[in-house]
């Protein structure tokens, strides 16, 4: 019995390393339909963006303010530099170029 216990407890160990060492070079497999099934992909035609020219001074903020006039409420920093970037791959959010159009989402500046 003793022998037994014994084998059981390499066994258990010698499958439990390779399973650390399959995880860590290989991974799991994802099935790309399970992975995004859940998130839906929004292209800028399906949410509305309006395309605003920069001029001197402008920053993302002032931007963003100027199409929310209507709206009452705070403004999300974080969420407006993302879609910026997602919107503007190429510019950088932290300094506009004064003539340069950007574009901006307008469901983010709806009213709640």
């Amino acid at each position: 019995m003793n022998w037994f216990k014994r084998m059981a407890i390499y066994l258990f160990v010698i499958l439990l390393l390779m399973s650390i060492y399959n995880d860590l070079t290989k991974g799991t497999p994802l099935k790309s339909k399970d992975f995004f099934a859940e998130d839906e992909v929004v292209t800028p035609k399906e949410i509305g963006v309006v395309k605003i020219q920069a001029h001197h001074g402008d920053t993302i903020l002032t931007l963003s303010e100027k199409l929310e006039q209507t709206r009452t409420g705070k403004i999300n920093m974080k969420d407006i530099i993302t879609d910026f970037k997602t919107l503007n791959p190429d510019a950088d959010p932290y300094k506009l170029d004064p003539g340069a159009y950007y574009y901006f989402p307008l469901n983010k500046f709806d009213s709640q």
